[in-house]
């Protein structure tokens, strides 16, 4: 298994977990609720990034 499909595989299901702990923030509004949704959220879309480099977060594409 390509180890680069492994990350965005357990991102999306990160992110399906957050908008499903964000829609039962929405449903029992509970604010807490849904901040944590919408943060674990943004980070999983981060993370789902196939344009992404390794570079532990510094843009590693050269400026044209």
């Amino acid at each position: 298994m390509d180890r680069r499909v492994r990350p965005r595989t357990a991102a999306r299901w990160v992110l399906a977990a957050a908008l499903l702990v964000l829609v039962a923030g929405m449903v029992v509004a509970d604010g807490l609720l849904i901040a944590v949704g919408l943060v674990v959220a943004g980070i999983a879309v981060d993370r789902c990034d196939p344009e992404r480099g390794s570079g532990g977060g510094r843009d590693d594409r050269r400026p044209r």
